[in-house]
């Protein structure tokens, strides 16, 4: 996961940035650290962005770092999209997210697309608070998670029409177990996974995962075309 109950340093804002990121790693300008978990979120002069970024992550050398491709504190997470094509973010139990929000915003479309690199945990959109994931998709066509992949994850809200894909070749820690999750949150309805690559090693599969007992988990799918090996 990004983060969890935490006081932001700015506010967070709606204009949308784009920004690149290469080997060493060091996110630079166009990025606001968000602590003391050490996140990297779009920024314009120091406070932070929700919606419409777009963030390219070329590779990295050091998994301290943590990335967000927008983050609202109280509104919603919009189209944000993160491309990455290699680097290391496997440091404690932090990631990459699409989208993220706090309190009552919703994250809703963003997207995080995977063709490289070595992972903790991946998020399509992750809601923090009371807010619903709504449309969020991870697609994956190569690299190493180790832990869990969620197309959308809602603590205290719904999860709805979220969705991961699994095209190419990818490999799961060693000594762990990869839970794959389309959508997790107190309703799960309408999510997907579908998997046309191969995945080696141990995953544990979830389409829509019910968080309360009462919950409903409704029109779910898995479609399994390619391995797991």
């Amino acid at each position: 996961s990004i983060f969890a109950g935490a006081v932001l340093m700015s506010s967070s804002v709606v204009w949308a940035v784009e920004i690149n990121v290469a080997p060493p790693g060091n996110p630079g300008d166009g990025w606001a650290l968000f602590d003391p978990y050490s996140i990297y979120v779009p920024s314009k002069d120091n406070e932070l962005s929700s919606s419409d970024n777009k963030v390219n992550i070329t590779g990295t050398t050091d998994g301290s770092f943590a990335f967000a491709g927008g983050f609202g504190n109280g509104k919603n997470a919009e189209t944000n999209t993160v491309n990455i094509s290699g680097g290391n973010f496997t440091n404690g139990s932090f990631g990459v997210i699409g989208g993220c929000t706090s309190n009552d915003g919703d994250v809703v479309d963003n997207i995080v697309n995977i063709s490289g690199g070595s992972f903790t945990k991946v998020m399509g959109g992750y809601a923090i608070g009371y807010g619903d994931a709504k449309g969020n998709i991870v697609n994956i066509s190569g690299g190493a998670i180790s832990t869990s992949l969620y197309g959308g994850y809602a603590s205290y809200g719904n999860a709805e029409s979220n969705t991961v894909n699994i095209s190419g070749d990818v490999t799961v820690g060693d000594n762990s177990r990869l839970f794959i999750y389309g959508g997790y949150g107190k309703n799960a309805n309408n999510n997907k996974v579908n998997i046309s690559g191969d995945v080696t090693g141990t995953a544990i599969i979830h389409s829509g995962y019910a968080t309360e007992q009462t919950g409903n988990a409704n029109n779910n799918e898995v479609i399994l075309s390619g391995a797991l090996n």
